[in-house]
């Protein structure tokens, strides 16, 4: 069984269960930071017994939870639970085999981390790419980076090494996406992009897309309401949207706006603790800063004080030791 540390932790995990259990419109949840998000959402989605996408912006946070505590404790909870992450082609380059058995895992896994763009993709190729949009539930953590393009302003492009595997030349954006239609050997991951390029080609010069070719010759999208993207996922009410700052002035009608999200579900809440902790500071005064002496009644201090404990130092190479 999972302890949560405070009142308003055990608070987000009810909230993210009883949408799971009873979806009846996207969700939105802001939990100020330090509120410790990612434990309460994990544990509800591993009891909730569906098919639940995770998703983060960067790779790089779905590796920190892979090794994290808080989901070392709930696979702890709930031992029969599968967690897969899904990588894009990109990282197998070397051993396509590999990429082929972790797709064929992380669609099996009962809870699938993934980016969104990769959500993206899937929604485009109705369900083929990885199957993220085909899940009961859709979690996207740190979800304010989503308008602001965040990973997908470099992730959504088509790299100049693939077109070149593909033996396309062609020197316009629109003339690069007919070509790729063409290719009946081209990856479905290509072809998906291709079809998000072309819609941004449809929308004509507006300010808030440009579709173009990057100085390394790659074709990508840059866009400034990446989020509309998003529309047709964001809009599922099993959707939920999760971050320390998704609100303005109290409301969340600039993530509206900026997701097209057309309505929140009744549980949307903004969670601020009333109780950030407490602090016990211990001053070592008695030997001379930086001295040996000095160091051994820290590092007794530390070891004798209540656990957890913080630590605070003045140097990267004293915190080493």
């Amino acid at each position: 069984m999972i302890i949560f540390r405070s009142d308003e932790q055990e608070q987000f995990f009810k909230l993210v269960q009883r949408h799971i259990d009873e979806p009846d419109a996207p969700l939105l949840l802001e939990g100020a930071t330090g509120l410790g998000k990612t434990l309460p959402f994990l544990v509800a989605a591993a009891a909730s017994g569906k098919k639940v996408a995770i998703v983060f912006p960067t790779h790089q946070l779905i590796d920190q939870i892979l090794t994290s505590w808080d989901l070392k404790a709930t696979l702890a909870a709930h031992p029969a639970v599968t967690v897969k992450a899904f990588r894009p082609k990109s990282h197998f380059e070397d051993a396509p085999k590999d990429y082929t058995a972790q797709k064929g895992e992380a669609s099996e896994a009962d809870i699938m981390f993934c980016t969104s763009v990769s959500v993206i993709i899937d929604q485009r190729l109705g369900g083929e790419y990885n199957g993220a949009t085909n899940r009961d539930v859709i979690i996207f953590d740190e979800a304010d980076q989503l308008p602001q393009f965040a990973a997908l302003a470099s992730d959504l492009s088509i790299s100049r090494q693939d077109l070149n595997s593909l033996g396309i030349k062609e020197s316009s954006p629109k003339e690069t996406v007919a070509a790729i239609y063409k290719k009946k050997n081209a990856p479905s991951e290509i072809t998906a992009m291709a079809r998000l390029i072309e819609e941004a080609i449809g929308l004509g010069d507006v300010w808030f897309i440009r579709v173009g070719f990057a100085e390394d010759g790659a074709l990508e999208v840059k866009s400034r309401l990446p989020g509309r993207l998003l529309k047709k996922v964001s809009n599922r009410p099993s959707t939920i949207f999760i971050s320390a700052t998704l609100s303005v002035n109290g409301t969340f009608k600039d993530f509206h706006r900026a997701m097209g999200i057309d309505s929140q579900s009744r549980l949307s809440s903004v969670i601020e603790p009333q109780n950030h902790g407490k602090l016990h500071f211990e001053f070592v005064t008695e030997e001379e800063l930086g001295s040996d002496k000095w160091l051994e009644a820290v590092c007794e201090e530390v070891e004798n004080a209540e656990h957890p404990v913080l630590v605070a130092t003045h140097s990267h190479s004293l915190a080493q030791k």
